[in-house]
């Protein structure tokens, strides 16, 4: 691949119209990445440079970063899958530091410890342009989070994508609008955490705790979360291990918000029980727009006419819950 790499770079150094370069999965490695660098110092174009799974490691992103500290174009960098490590990270923390146009970066399925999340945290801090940062299925752990909820503090613009950290969490941005802990081992407890931290959030819309496993406890957490809440809109809790009692918490926390507009308890275990607290809810909450999807009850399509955003597939539930959702939602009056 080396060679086309090289022949690609040279082809890019004197482009005056590309503006989107998709190479993921090509073996371009450091090497490969050094040819990129050098077009890209020259090129004046390019916007968007998605290079995932190249294995570039941290001398492909030393000279990567290096060429576009002065990219006034580049709006996008997608680097996940690249065995890039802590001293990577250090190359990408002073990119953020130089560069002006950079607005996403992708980093997910690398090697970052704490240290990495401390550089990036730094940068962060002196950063003011970008806006999404994932940091998905790295090994940041406990002390990384603490490093970059410490600058996110501070942070005026950047969603915040973490996958696969194993960490308690701790209090962070006031100014998050996404907030992704998707896959990562976080106990009741942490989710206790959380919901205490969001409960007068003005800002935060939307919430993703797909796959952590935590329980009708953490479930109770969220309910009290949605009571006082007044801003969260979207809250997905995907295979979560949740049954009958989790969904009375959060049935009972939905006549009482009056904000919330998109609930994702697929892959749970509610069954018949948890679908009548739901339906009990539904008569009674006015703002929330559902959709039935995928239960064990296959005839309730009618309802979707009304209902586009309470997922309860793989739920366990039967012709008898299924029935329960449908006379609710038919005297559900949503406006």
């Amino acid at each position: 691949m080396d060679e086309g790499i090289k022949s690609l770079a040279d082809a890019l150094m004197h482009n005056e119209t590309l503006t989107t370069l998709e190479l993921g999965d090509n073996h371009i490695r450091s090497q490969g990445a050094q040819h990129l660098a050098n077009a890209l110092i020259k090129n004046e174009t390019l916007i968007n440079l998605n290079l995932y799974d190249n294995h570039i490691e941290d001398e492909g992103t030393e000279c990567l970063t290096n060429a576009l500290i002065n990219s006034k174009k580049l709006t996008t960098l997608i680097l996940d899958l690249n065995r890039i490590h802590n001293k990577g990270a250090q190359y990408l923390a002073n990119l953020l530091i130089r560069n002006t146009s950079l607005t996403t970066l992708h980093i997910k399925h690398n090697s970052f410890g704490s240290n990495a999340a401390q550089y990036l945290a730094n940068a962060l801090a002196k950063n003011k342009t970008l806006i999404t940062l994932k940091l998905g299925k790295n090994y940041i752990k406990v002390d990384g989070v603490k490093y970059l909820v410490n600058e996110l503090k501070n942070n005026k613009v950047i969603p915040f994508h973490l996958h696969q950290i194993h960490t308690n969490l701790c209090p962070f941005s006031q100014t998050l609008t996404t907030l992704d802990l998707s896959f990562n081992h976080i106990d009741p407890d942490g989710v206790e955490n959380l919901a205490n931290e969001l409960k007068n959030n003005e800002v935060l819309i939307t919430l993703e705790l797909g796959c952590n496993f935590f329980g009708d406890q953490g479930a109770y957490h969220l309910a009290n979360l949605l009571i006082y809440n007044r801003k969260l809109t979207t809250l997905l809790l995907e295979n979560n291990h949740i049954g009958p009692q989790g969904a009375q918490h959060l049935a009972d926390a939905l006549i009482k918000n009056e904000t919330l507009t998109s609930l994702d308890l697929s892959e749970n275990n509610i069954g018949d029980k948890g679908a009548e607290y739901f339906a009990n809810a539904l008569t009674n909450n006015k703002v929330i727009i559902v959709l039935l999807s995928s239960t064990t009850y296959q005839h309730t399509t009618y309802i979707a006419q009304t209902l586009t955003a309470l997922n309860l597939a793989k739920n366990k539930i039967g012709q008898k819950g299924a029935q329960f959702l449908a006379n609710a939602i038919t005297n559900n009056n949503v406006t």
